[in-house]
């Protein structure tokens, strides 16, 4: 009889064994590592979208102070001098962000400091300002 019991154990062991295919506690840890890579992978694409619009910002600003000085050295110097002491302050209306922009001339009349500021409207972007001093050429 005992022969038998241990055949008949060995049998169902090895029918166990043979068996295919995964457990349910393996499909759920699988399930488990799936979710928390999927979670991770979501919050990095959060961070490089924040990433990538807080760069177009900046390169945007960067072009438009760029225009800014560009325009201020190539207006003639008279121009320019009848300004000191002013600081003007406007919205340009061709920008995708909003923005407050200030230029301000100061100086004497042969030789002009013109500072120009830019300060986002939206807290993402950083406030940033340029100096450029105009001198008359003759």
């Amino acid at each position: 009889m005992t022969t038998t019991t241990t055949s008949h154990a060995l049998a169902v062991a090895e029918e166990r064994h043979d068996r295919r295919g995964f457990s349910v506690l393996e499909i759920m840890i699988a399930m488990v590592m799936l979710s928390i890579v999927l979670v991770s992978l979501a919050g990095l694409s959060l961070s490089l979208s924040r990433y990538g619009t807080r760069n177009a910002g900046r390169a945007y600003e960067t072009g438009l102070l760029t225009q800014e000085i560009d325009r201020a050295v190539t207006a003639p110097i008279e121009s320019l001098a009848v300004k000191i002491g002013m600081t003007t302050v406007d919205t340009p209306v061709t920008t995708p962000w909003k923005i407050d922009r200030s230029i301000t001339v100061s100086g004497r009349s042969d030789s002009l400091t013109v500072r120009i500021a830019i300060r986002p409207v939206n807290s993402s972007q950083r406030q940033d300002s340029v100096y450029q001093t105009v001198l008359r050429t003759r």
